[in-house]
């Protein structure tokens, strides 16, 4: 809440009073952890200037203070030493403003800025929140889905449900919260079982008084013949980053928002193209190349988990008859002549054998 005014001692007393009454409490300012917050005051610019920056908590806690043309920070609490500052060049256009760098989770309370000139007096409230944002993750592990929300404040709430619905019965999942003790952050990990004999998408979500997030995962299973496959991705809107990967750790290939996509060096003879919805198209694959193809595709609030496992079929692969027919080709090229040969010498050596001896007659 912002309260401003020219009256004097009186008059300032009466105008937050009735501020207060007809706005209903300070002005909540939302900061993000570990970023720099700037709560907001501007007043009636005048002389001789003295600004009071005060957390109220049990004790009240100095903040930031400046008079006499210059920052006054002896008595500074040790919780802000190093991370405040004002707005020195906007002093004189009547802002007061104070940068609060480094927000942590401590930083969460009640705020008073005081500001007097020779000409007027100015009070201003401020409720001060914190947020860290979810960054979902969601991955199986021994054959169960894990969805993990990182460190995130305030405390987040985590919920499972399947596309189809399945039963929370059988769907069987459990929820784990832990708050890490130096940073006051919260991780919530969710787990559930995966019925690989249904065909289901399942969905986690993780939400805080601020922020909602979610994510998805769904697996199929593809057989085929062919050497060639395009292979989808579960779509998003405004995308931010796209990843496949093959069996969890090999990078295919991988795209950031507003970038062209990138293929690793090992993969570029099978990508034939990842094209703007974010399927990729496969070529010249091998029966080595079965396995499982996974797609992660992320936007600010939301990750999309596509895994396909392809089954390449090796009897009967186009290629691979290929190959075989020229090595039985290459093979042949070079014995066939030997085998002749030796065939030749030994039909000759048979004739040889063949013909009748001659007895010597003894005298």
């Amino acid at each position: 809440m912002v309260m401003k005014s020219r009256m004097p001692a009186l008059g300032v007393v009466l105008a937050t009073f009735l501020w207060n009454l007809a706005n209903g409490g300070d002005l909540d300012v939302w900061c993000r952890w570990n970023s720099s917050c700037v709560l907001e005051a501007t007043y009636p610019a005048g002389d001789d200037l003295v600004v009071s920056w005060l957390r109220l908590s049990e004790e009240e806690a100095t903040v930031h203070s400046f008079y006499d043309e210059a920052d006054r920070l002896a008595n500074q609490d040790r919780r802000f030493r190093g991370r405040t500052s004002l707005f020195k060049e906007k002093l004189r256009e009547g802002n007061a403003s104070l940068l609060l760098k480094n927000v942590v989770v401590g930083d969460e309370g009640s705020y008073r800025c005081a500001v007097a000139t020779l000409a007027s007096q100015s009070e201003f409230f401020f409720q001060l929140h914190v947020e860290a944002p979810v960054t979902i993750q969601i991955e199986e592990l021994n054959k169960k889905l894990v969805c993990n929300s990182g460190e995130s404040y305030p405390e987040p709430q985590l919920t499972w449900t399947t596309r189809p619905t399945l039963p929370l019965a059988i769907l069987r999942g459990n929820v784990k919260v832990l708050q890490n003790e130096t940073t006051l952050l919260y991780g919530v990990v969710g787990y559930v079982a995966i019925h690989a004999e249904r065909d289901l998408e399942y969905v986690c979500d993780v939400n805080t008084t601020r922020t909602a997030s979610r994510g998805t995962w769904r697996r199929t299973t593809l057989n085929i013949s062919d050497t060639s496959k395009r292979i989808g991705c579960a779509p998003v809107t405004d995308e931010s980053g796209l990843v496949w990967t093959f069996n969890t750790s090999e990078v295919i290939a991988s795209r950031r928002a507003g970038q062209k996509y990138v293929v690793a060096d090992a993969w570029a003879k099978y990508v034939e193209d990842l094209s703007e919805d974010g399927g990729i198209q496969l070529r010249d694959l091998t029966p080595d190349r079965s396995g499982e193809y996974t797609c992660v595709r992320r936007n600010a609030s939301q990750t999309r988990v596509s895994v396909v496992f392809l089954r390449l079929a090796e009897n009967g692969h186009p290629r691979a008859v290929r190959i075989e027919l020229w090595v039985v080709i290459a093979l042949l090229a070079v014995f066939l002549p030997c085998i002749i040969y030796c065939a030749l010498k030994k039909c000759k050596r048979c004739r040889r054998d063949r013909k009748p001896r001659r007895s010597r007659r003894v005298l």
